[in-house]
């Protein structure tokens, strides 16, 4: 082993005299050798001890125990063993542990070095003073009239037996047991009383702490109650009943009544059932006999017998009755000023009070009367009224019973008409209906309109209820008649209104005269035409204007009863156009044009190829000039022959201007032009030229 010198004082060789030396041994590389516990080793009891091996040169041991383990738990023991008087050092240590799981190690020490720990783990597994014995049955604060109870827990672990207590009646009284239980439960015989109950686990070496719970044992049966109020066979007219009744309250758990109200005297048909805290109830019954009895119990499920049983009558009084009131209905609106005001008569009412109060925001009693009967005849001015009746004898009067009734026997006044004014025409088909009436004091007022479509006011074809003086309704075409009437709730309605017309004509505007012939833009060289167009219903005659086109100067402007119309036309282009017309109405023109041209073109005069002329191309350009006539546009035809009698004809050919190019042969040809216009009509024919292709 390694030694390291340690001087006492400062070492100093000489020949004469040195100073004494000393030498602690290295035990850094010694290794603790742990005995016991050994490595993961389980223990069924606290006391635990500790050894390990002995290392020379080691001064003291320091132990430590961790719980679960160092790395993830916390150190409870941390110590240093030596015996420095006997120069022993200690290497063992016995220890009382809590169940648990445990590491600990060693490792050497002296004044210079240490060894490293050497490490270990164990387990404790026993029963754990600090568990908690959890009892199941009874529930705790039990009020019960079993004698037998039987008690019940569950199971604590590493317990051989349980030891149960029984205390009365808590435990600072009396023990009334004390046993021990192998399992976890039993059946325990009590007495009447409050008992604690108590059970903690136990084994060879430690218990839990007792849990308790408390249980009240209760079997004597509570009084049988005694009644007081109704009295038996009392009679009464007040419906609030007041019960009550008396009982000695017995020691124990504690006790309640039930009280019982039956309709017959069997029992059989109860009206009410009420568990009663303090020995008196009071409720409200209608008018009936009645049959009661009170039972008592307690907590513990103890029940007294029956009382015995009482009865008693609530009478019917009028008090808490009602007049029925029969007529007239309530919110009457009438034009009747007489009434007959009826009402159901009550039993136990020797008369009835009727009053009449205005209902004008001063309540104004205007009648007030006392009657024997169940009717009463009154006539009433025009106005609202609340009227009221209540039945009565010497002791009682009911409540009144109210109604309303409102008496207008006023009529409206007669509604005057505005629009539509009286026999007045109109295009537009919805109709604007509108009046005006001044309202008269006394019940809501509306106002009726109807319209006929004779005079006779017989063929109705409206009858509507107008709002706001004002109505909006659509018509066909045609003559209808009118008048309003007003009403209102009471019953009451107005003279009619004067009797007013209107018509609806059908609206020309909108339709189109249909022209039939001459056709659109026709081009004709006949100077008179015969201008046609199609009937158009409620025409009573036709407007036809007649102008030059792009020219808004009148020439011709006809009214004619007829569809037609012959006129003729100097040469020009025209626009014509009619329309549909009454005395009130006329539809918008429809026109057509017109090109009237009875002027034929001029004749041609040939330039190219000149007459006789000797050509040596065959390309032949043909020019000829004329002087163009207004009117339609004109058309040339050029004719090309190959005989001088003109009947071998070469080609002929329609243009528009005055030339034209064409391929020939060699030969000799004859030509001459006519002209032709869109109106029909043609120009003379042009001298004929030859010429001759080479």
């Amino acid at each position: 082993m390694k030694k390291r010198i340690i001087g006492l004082g400062l070492i100093v060789f000489l020949f004469y005299s040195c100073e004494e030396v000393f030498y602690e041994d290295d035990i850094s590389d010694a290794i603790v050798e742990l005995m016991s516990p050994t490595d993961n080793a389980i223990f069924d009891t606290p006391a635990i001890t500790f050894n390990w091996n002995e290392i020379e040169g080691v001064e003291q041991f320091q132990l430590q125990i961790a719980t679960p383990t160092f790395l993830n738990g916390q150190i409870i023991l941390d110590t240093l063993l030596s015996n420095i008087d006997s120069l022993i050092v200690k290497k063992s240590l016995k220890l009382e542990l809590l169940p648990n799981k445990y590491q600990w190690r060693v490792r050497g020490k002296n004044s210079a070095y240490t060894t490293s720990y050497s490490t270990n783990s164990f387990s404790i597994i026993t029963l754990n003073p600090n568990d908690v014995l959890k009892l199941t049955n009874p529930e705790n604060n039990l009020i019960s009239n079993d004698l037998k109870q039987h008690l019940s827990w569950e199971a604590v672990s590493y317990a051989n037996t349980y030891r149960l207590q029984l205390w009365k009646p808590n435990t600072s009284g009396e023990k009334v047991q004390d046993v021990l239980v192998k399992s976890t439960d039993t059946i325990i015989p009590f007495n009447e009383g409050t008992y604690i109950w108590q059970v903690r686990a136990e084994n060879e070496n430690y218990n839990t702490n007792y849990s308790s719970r408390s249980v009240l044992i209760d079997v004597t049966v509570p009084d049988t109650p005694q009644l007081l109020t109704p009295t038996n066979l009392d009679k009464t007219i007040n419906r609030i009943v007041q019960f009550s009744w008396q009982r000695e309250n017995k020691e124990g758990s504690a006790e309640l009544d039930s009280l019982f109200i039956y309709s017959n005297e069997a029992l059989t048909h109860i009206v009410y059932k009420e568990k009663v805290l303090g020995k008196q109830l009071t409720l409200e019954l209608n008018p009936n006999s009645y049959y009661w009895v009170v039972k008592s119990y307690d907590v513990a499920g103890n029940e007294s017998e029956k009382s015995e049983t009482f009865s008693f009558t609530v009478l019917e009084g009028i008090s808490q009755s009602k007049v029925e009131l029969i007529s007239p209905e309530n919110n009457l609106i009438t034009n009747v000023s007489t009434q007959v005001l009826t009402w159901e008569s009550l039993e136990y009412a020797d008369e009835y009070r009727l009053q009449i109060i205005k209902d004008n925001g001063t309540n104004e009693l205007v009648f007030d009367v006392t009657t024997a009967e169940n009717t009463k005849t009154l006539a009433f001015q025009d106005g609202s009224y609340n009227w009221q009746v209540r039945a009565q004898n010497s002791t009682q009067h009911t409540e009144y019973a109210k109604r309303s009734i409102l008496i207008d026997t006023k009529l409206p006044n007669i509604p005057s008409q505005l629009a539509p004014i009286n026999a007045s025409s109109q295009v537009e088909k919805v109709v604007h209906f509108q009046y005006e009436r001044l309202g008269v004091e006394g019940s809501a007022e509306t106002d009726s309109l109807f319209v006929f479509t004779d005079s006779n006011l017989t063929d109705i074809v409206l009858k509507a209820q107008v709002v706001n003086n004002n109505h909006f309704q659509e018509f066909l075409t045609g003559t209808y008649y009118w008048y309003l009437r007003s009403y209102d709730k009471a019953g009451n309605r107005s003279a009619k209104s004067n009797v007013n017309s209107f018509t609806i004509i059908e609206d020309f505007t909108v339709k189109k005269v249909e022209l039939v012939a001459p056709s659109n833009e026709l081009i004709s060289n006949t100077a008179q035409q015969t201008l046609q167009w199609n009937e158009i219903a409620g025409a009573s005659d036709y407007r036809v204007l007649i102008h030059k086109v792009n020219s808004n100067v009148i020439l011709k402007d006809y009214t004619l009863p007829i569809t037609s119309k012959t006129i003729t036309f100097e040469d020009g282009y025209y626009t014509w156009k009619v329309r549909a017309q009454n005395s009130t109405q006329n539809t918008q023109y429809t026109s057509r044009n017109l090109l009237i041209d009875t002027t034929p073109p001029n004749i041609s005069i040939l330039q190219s190829p000149a007459n006789g002329k000797v050509l040596n191309n065959t390309t032949v350009h043909f020019i000829w000039n004329r002087e163009a006539v207004d009117g339609s546009s004109e058309k040339s035809t050029l004719y090309v022959y190959s005989d001088i009698g003109l009947t071998d004809l070469v080609f002929s050919s329609e243009v528009l201007e005055n030339s034209l190019y064409r391929d020939l042969g060699p030969g000799v040809y004859y030509w001459y032009v006519i002209t032709n216009d869109g109106a029909g009509n043609s120009s003379e024919q042009s001298e004929v030229f030859s010429f001759t292709v080479e």
